[in-house]
Parts: structure tokens; sequence; C-alpha cells
């Protein structure tokens, strides 16, 4: 038997995020189960019309007509619910993909693995990585409703972060930080670390000092900056990813322009999955 691999997971765990995002629909559309978290009740999908329905039932005002429909009309309200449908549909499968990711810890290949989060994890954090297996943000909502429980935060990559923090060169050396957006806490952290550079002048290393994924402070990232373009920062320590930015300092030899940090998702992969 081939033993799971991480690229196997993550592609099997893409399409079953796009599987319930699938499910819930959207509201630009109507279509979809509808997403009854966001609020009282869905303003759209399957679980705005049984509600639709529970109201027709009860405006009609007839207690012997209330009496024989209620108790049939309120069951599919509670049926129509997008976690109860993704629960029925997706438990024996992931069920399935835990057992198939807890065959590989049985066998020796990667120990400790005995379900989907402990494997991403070895991959990600443990002795089969660095970050091998990150796992979609919306990758939690599906664990959550269907496994019980939520994936550990470094198995689940950041959606992309436009401004983590900006560095506002105004001479040689010299310039001013602006913080934006950390990663949230649910997420491990950036996946890659990017540096975006405009209106540059003269060539230098930029040095990006934050906290990385476990909370350690003070953690550097470094790229040379010779023009404007879009860099891959990267980790003094190797297996850092970067969860905020404390400051930006620039060398001398850059003397004008603005270096903005952001978070890019993993290569190869979209989010939200498709």
């Amino acid at each position: 038997m081939a033993i799971l691999t991480p690229a196997t997971l993550i592609t099997l765990v893409d399409k079953t995020t796009a599987f319930s995002l699938a499910e819930i629909g959207t509201v630009g559309s109507g279509y979809g189960a509808g997403d009854r978290s966001l609020s009282l009740g869905s303003t759209w999908g399957t679980d705005l019309k049984a509600r639709n329905l529970e109201s027709l039932v009860l405006g009609t005002a007839d207690p012997d007509r209330i009496k024989r429909l209620f108790n049939s009309v309120d069951a599919l309200v509670t049926a129509s619910n997008y976690e109860v449908q993704l629960k029925n549909q997706l438990s024996g499968w992931l069920t399935a993909l835990n057992q198939d990711c807890r065959l590989s810890g049985i066998t020796g290949a990667y120990p400790g693995v005995v379900d989907i989060d402990t494997f991403a994890a070895y991959f990600n954090t443990g002795a089969g990585g660095p970050w091998l297996c990150l796992l979609p943000p919306d990758w939690i909502a599906v664990s959550f409703n269907v496994l019980g429980k939520n994936p550990q935060a470094v198995n689940v990559y950041s959606p992309a972060i436009v401004n983590m923090a900006q560095w506002v060169i105004t001479g040689a050396g010299t310039g001013t930080f602006t913080p934006g957006t950390a990663v949230g806490a649910a997420y491990a952290g950036a996946a890659v670390p990017q540096l975006t550079t405009t209106g540059i002048t003269g060539t230098g290393i930029v040095t990006v000092t934050g906290t990385n994924h476990a909370g350690v402070a003070a953690r550097t990232w470094t790229v040379s900056v010779t023009g404007n373009a879009v860099y891959t920062l990267v980790p003094t320590v190797a297996t850092d990813l970067l969860h905020s930015v404390t400051s930006i300092a620039a060398a001398s030899g850059l003397t004008a322009g603005t270096a903005v940090v952001g978070a890019a998702i993993p290569a190869g992969r979209t989010n939200p999955p498709t």
C-alpha cells in the first residue's frame, strides 16, 4: 500500500473544503444551504426557504393546520442547517480519511500520526516538515462541524494579507514605520512572507523584525532589495513563519521608496479552494 503523502492530503482536504463551501452557497446566488452561523438565520439558500415555509404555516393562524404541519416543518428547518447537512454528508468520508492518515502512523512511516490533524502537524512542525501540509482557512469550520474539533493553528495557513506593516524610506537608513494587520490567531502564519517595494532608489538589505508562528518575538526576515518588485522574505531561523511585524529597517544604500510586508498563501494553492 502506498503511504499517504502531504501533497495528496492537501489535495483531498482542499477539495473537501471546496465541497463544504459549495454546500453553503452564497448570498449573491441565493443557492446552497445558507450559513446560519452568520446570524439568527441565513438570508439565502435552503435555510431561508425552510424558515419561510415555517412562517407560512404559522401564518395560516389555523390551530388544527398548525398542529398537523408544525412538527414536520420545524424538523425541515433543523435539517436545512448546513452544519447538519455537512455532518451527514462528510462524516463517513472524513472518518475514512482519518483512518488513511492513521495507517501511516501504525506502519511506522510517520510516528505519532493518528488522524488528519496529527498528519498535517507531522509535516508542518514535526519530523517530516517544515510547512509541507498547511491546510486552508475554511478547513477550520469543516473540521469543527464534522469532526468536532478545530485543527491546530500550526496546520492552517493564513489568508493573504496585503499590509502587515510598511516602511517609508525617508533617507539613507531612515524611514517611518506603520503597523498593519497581523495574522489571525487561528492560523499558523503566512506561508510566504513577502515584501513589495515601490518608488525605490538605491539597493540594500531590508530587515523585518517580528513575532513568529509560535509567539517568539524578535525574530528576523531579510531580503536584498534592488528595485521595485515583490520579494520573498527569508527567515533567519529557517522554520519561522511570520505572524506579526514589530519593525522594519533598510540599509543605508536605500534612500527612497516604500516597502510593504505582506503574506501570501502557499504556492500553487487558491483560497478559497476550488
